[in-house]
Order: C-alpha cells, then sequence, then structure tokens
C-alpha cells in the first residue's frame, strides 16, 4: 500500500541516484571526447614526423597520406543548476510548421512520463490537428528546489505551461501551498463541453480525492495500485472464511487454529502499522490513526488494546502462525495458507480467490499529478493538451503507470472507480502548520517502528525479533507525547462534518 508520506524520501533518493548517473554518463562521454583529442593529437604528431626535412623515404612512403582536419573540441565548465534541468528531444513525427504553437511540459522526477509516452503524446496530438510541439523538461529535483527553479523560469520569461504538483519534505500541506499559489483552477473549463471529456475520463470521487479548498488544480494521479487491503483466500477454506471472518485478528486466529490436525498459517509481506490499524478498526489520515466507528483520530501508541494485540501478534509469529515473506522471496505460498495479505492487487498461483478487506478510504490526496502552470501565456493550449492526453486510456496508463500501455486495465480502473462512493475523510484537508505535520510525522513513524521491531529483515528475509517484548514494555511504560495536534484535527473533524449534513 503505497504510502504518499514517503514520497519525498523516496523520490530524494531517486533524485540523488538519477544525478549520479548523470554524473557517470557524462563522465563517459568526456573520456571517449579525451580520448578521441589523443588520437588526433597522435595522428598529427605522426603526420609531423613523417613530413620533417632530412628524413629518408621508405617504400611505404610512396603511398599518399591524407590527414583530414578535425573540429576543435572544447569542454566548456557549466555551471550546476539546482534542480538538474534537461531538454528532452521531441520527436518529429511530422515537417514542424511556422504555424505550430509551442508547449513546454516540465516533467518532475515524481511524475515520471517514459519516453514512450512522450512520443505517443505527440503522435495523439498530431492526429487531432491541435498543431502543437511539446519539448519536455526534465526536472530532477522536487520540494523547494523544484519552486526555486520554477520562479526562476518566471523570472526570464520561459516559465513552462504544464507542470506537476511535486513531491515536498511536508507532504501534502506543502503540496497544497504550491498548488494554489502556481497553478490555474480547473474548474470553469471542466464545465465546457471540451473539458467534460476530461471529467469523465476519471470516476467523480477521484476527483473528490483531488479537491482543494473547492478547486481542482490537477487532474486525479491514479497509482497502479490502491489504498486497499486484500485477502486472497485459499479456496479450500472459502466457504468457513467467508462464514466466520468479520474482519478482526481474533476471527482469523480462531481459522487458522480451527482444525487442530492441520494448523494453517497467515501470510504477508510484512507487518505494518497499516495492517496494525487495519485489524484495530483504524485507517491512516494524515500520518494520524483515524477510528471508523468514532469518526475521531486518536493516539494508538499509548493504548493497552495497542500492545496486546502486537503482543498477540508477536506469540503466534514466533509459533508459526505468521509466514513474514522478506520482499527479496518469491511468492510462493505452503499449502497450509490461510490467507495473504497485501494492499497490492497480487498474481497469486490458481486456487486462491481475491477479498477486499478494507476499501478504498478515498481520502483527499494532493501532489505528484499534473495541471496548467497559472503564469502560462497559452493556458488555453496547454489546457487542450492536458484533455486529450488524460481523455486516452492508452496515453493516460502511460502517464500514471509508467511502465508500459494498458488500455485495458486503465478502462477496467475506471468503471471500477466509478462504483465507489465518497467516503469517512472524502475531502478533507487539515489547516495545520508545517511543524505540526511534523509532530503527525513522527506519531507515524512511532508506530511503524512498533510494528517493524517485531521482525529483522536480513538480506530480504524476514527473522523474528527475540528481544520484541521487551522492547513493547519499555516503550508502553513511558509513550510519547504528542501535544495538541489531535484534539486539533479531531475539532476540524467535527466542524468538517457538520457542514456536509
Amino acid at each position: 500500500m503505497r504510502d504518499p508520506d514517503k514520497v519525498f524520501e523516496r523520490v530524494k533518493e531517486r533524485a540523488e541516484q538519477y544525478e549520479l548517473e548523470r554524473l557517470r554518463r557524462n563522465n563517459r562521454i568526456l573520456n571517449v571526447v579525451l580520448v578521441f583529442m589523443m588520437v588526433v593529437i597522435v595522428g598529427i604528431s605522426i603526420a609531423v614526423y613523417l613530413q620533417r626535412p632530412g628524413r629518408k623515404e621508405t617504400p611505404a612512403d610512396n603511398t599518399e597520406t591524407t590527414v583530414t582536419p578535425t573540429r576543435e573540441v572544447t569542454v566548456t565548465p557549466t555551471e550546476p543548476a539546482q534542480p538538474t534541468v534537461t531538454a528532452s528531444p521531441t520527436p518529429t513525427l511530422r515537417p514542424i510548421n511556422e504555424s505550430d504553437s509551442r508547449i513546454v511540459w516540465a516533467v518532475l522526477i515524481t511524475s515520471w512520463i517514459p519516453e514512450e509516452a512522450r512520443v505517443q503524446i505527440q503522435e495523439m496530438l498530431d492526429k487531432k490537428g491541435l498543431n502543437c510541439r511539446i519539448e519536455f523538461v526534465e526536472v530532477n529535483d522536487p520540494g523547494k528546489d523544484y519552486w526555486d527553479w520554477l520562479n526562476k523560469m518566471k523570472k526570464k520569461g520561459t516559465e513552462p505551461d504544464i507542470i506537476s504538483a511535486g513531491a515536498w519534505e511536508h507532504g501534502m500541506i506543502d503540496a497544497a501551498a504550491f498548488e494554489e499559489a502556481e497553478m490555474l483552477p480547473l474548474n470553469d473549463y471542466l464545465e465546457t463541453e471540451e473539458g467534460k471529456a476530461l471529467w469523465d475520463s476519471f470516476a467523480e470521487v477521484e476527483w473528490d480525492k483531488t479537491e482543494l479548498h473547492g478547486k481542482y488544480y490537477t487532474v486525479p494521479y491514479r497509482y497502479f495500485g490502491s489504498f486497499e487491503w486484500y485477502m486472497y483466500v485459499n479456496d479450500r477454506y472459502l466457504e468457513e472464511f467467508s462464514a466466520s471472518f468479520d474482519g478482526t485478528y481474533e476471527s482469523l486466529r480462531a481459522l487458522c487454529s480451527a482444525d487442530p490436525d492441520s494448523p494453517r498459517v497467515i501470510a504477508t509481506r510484512g507487518f505494518t502499522k497499516s495492517l496494525l490499524m487495519a485489524f484495530m478498526g483504524y485507517q491512516n489520515l494524515y500520518n494520524a490513526s483515524y477510528n471508523l466507528k468514532t469518526q475521531r483520530v486518536e493516539v494508538l501508541t499509548d493504548q493497552n488494546e495497542t500492545k496486546e494485540l502486537l503482543q498477540t501478534i508477536f506469540l503466534d509469529y514466533q509459533n508459526g502462525l505468521w509466514n513474514m515473506m522478506g520482499y527479496e522471496e518469491s511468492m510462493e505460498l505452503s499449502e497450509d495458507t490461510l490467507v495473504y495479505i497485501t494492499g497490492e492487487e497480487a498474481e497469486l498461483p490458481e486456487g486462491y480467490t481475491k477479498v477486499i478487506w478494507v476499501p478504498d478510504p478515498c481520502n483527499t490526496n494532493i501532489g505528484s499529478a499534473y495541471g496548467v502552470s497559472a503564469s502560462s501565456n497559452q493556458k488555453e493550449l496547454a489546457l487542450k493538451v492536458l484533455a486529450a492526453c488524460y481523455s486516452d486510456p492508452e496515453i493516460a496508463s502511460l502517464l500514471c503507470w509508467k511502465e508500459k500501455v494498458d488500455a485495458e486495465r486503465w478502462t477496467a480502473k475506471t468503471a471500477y472507480m466509478n462504483s465507489l462512493t465518497t467516503r469517512y475523510t472524502t475531502g478533507f484537508f487539515p489547516d495545520i502548520s508545517t511543524d505540526q505535520y511534523d509532530v503527525l510525522r513522527k506519531y507515524g513513524d512511532e508506530l511503524s517502528d512498533l510494528c517493524s521491531k517485531m521482525s529483522w529483515e536480513i538480506n530480504g528475509t524476514f527473522r523474528v525479533n527475540t528481544s520484541y517484548p521487551e522492547y513493547l514494555e519499555n516503550y508502553f511504560s513511558s509513550p510519547k507525547d504528542y501535544g495538541d495536534i489531535f484534539d486539533v484535527l479531531n475539532e476540524q473533524l467535527e466542524t468538517w462534518f457538520s457542514n456536509r449534513e
């Protein structure tokens, strides 16, 4: 299950790896240039040597030798840019006419567009007769560096037309500030006949998740996976599972021991805070734990219920009830597997049935997606380009899923999202400071540690942490204090719910 609050850290890692690879590539190019220059110098030296006065001719010298002048190669040091920006070659699919317009599309590393998608975008626009050239400009650093780069481009009068809402140190709090400052609201365009095609390309609930203070600044970002929890149930136990499982760990545990002569196991890839919250009837809300029954956020790290459940799961894990599969291990389930629990749709062997255990909460999801720059000089054309791309299932699947064209899966996903309705906190966006966000992130990290320290991951394989019970005792004997942030969120939730009625 994707955690939006971890996006910035992953993106910074990816950007650093990308920059390292770029430097290595440049070094390789520079080495080739230097070798080439050395070859030229040696060639000229040999020619001079052969032509120097007083040198005796040999039979080989009767052959005419011509030294072709080479173009001078100059290596000019460039000032490092922040962030790194690379102009991607635009595919030329038909002769460029003077009447063609140009749209600059800033491709942020968090919202990467593969080369295949760039080519197909241009092909599609040509077929639609938009007479528009797309210049993709790669921006490889997220967060503040990205915003600094955009401001620099605006001062030069070379700002891009289509931009990403980005990934940020303070998650959606920073993303919201960026959207409201730099991006064009799409509301008016979506009400036009032309804009309706873009609106209809996504489910209403997806637009609801994208809404910020009543406005849509980007198209929805549709992840390849989901925010659901699935249980893939062994068909041998499906009927029994359907009759007995009520969503709690207690009922799942009882199913595992229902037949003393043939115990069953639970398989998953590591134990996470999202899995803990699912068993307890909570969901993640801006790193806080949201109680689905009380419709309030609550601190789980100071509750005996949390401690007792973690103790029970650990003992069951130690006694072989859990199969914690490492991410490097292959997907091989033993015959005694009752269920495989995952936050992603998985491809399992025959004999398993997928059951949606926890539905998508459809929480607000801001950032990463594309929209139109409020400072663009070609807003109308940029909107047409954006609508044309996301209204085409092939292009849209590449834009969101990166790996390959999958129009069939995109269409099926659209149908599924249309079957969902607004849930619990869809559209809720907290009014909190970055400092308050950091407190929530600290809480989320603490809760993650409580779960992850149940085991050690060694070379991609999970092993039981025998010191875990002692760790739990020490932690719950002096739980952390998170100030009043949970009270602040609950006050805002109460107001928000009352305004919806």
